[in-house]
């Protein structure tokens, strides 16, 4: 798997959540389910550590979360010289 630039939390109704992996080129990096969001923030903090940046919601007008997510990575990193 690719090693992810955005990182997508969705709630389910039920109170799980799933977080997917993506690259700024918007490759899949994977996805994992976790019982709650806590839990799910727990994993990231565990396998990212340091280097999560700012946790940035989804706008509510947004339709398709995982699009929005990479296409903000690719906007962010191209304004950081990155892309």
């Amino acid at each position: 798997m690719p090693l992810p630039n955005v990182l997508l939390i969705e709630v389910e109704p039920d109170g799980s959540s799933q977080i997917y992996r993506y690259t700024a080129a918007g490759e899949f990096g994977g996805d994992t389910w976790h019982e709650s969001e806590r839990d799910a923030q727990e994993q990231l903090v565990f396998e990212y550590g340091a280097a999560l940046g700012q946790r940035e919601p989804i706008p509510d007008e947004v339709s398709d979360s995982h699009g929005y997510v990479v296409e903000w990575v690719r906007k962010h990193r191209k304004q950081d010289g990155k892309i």
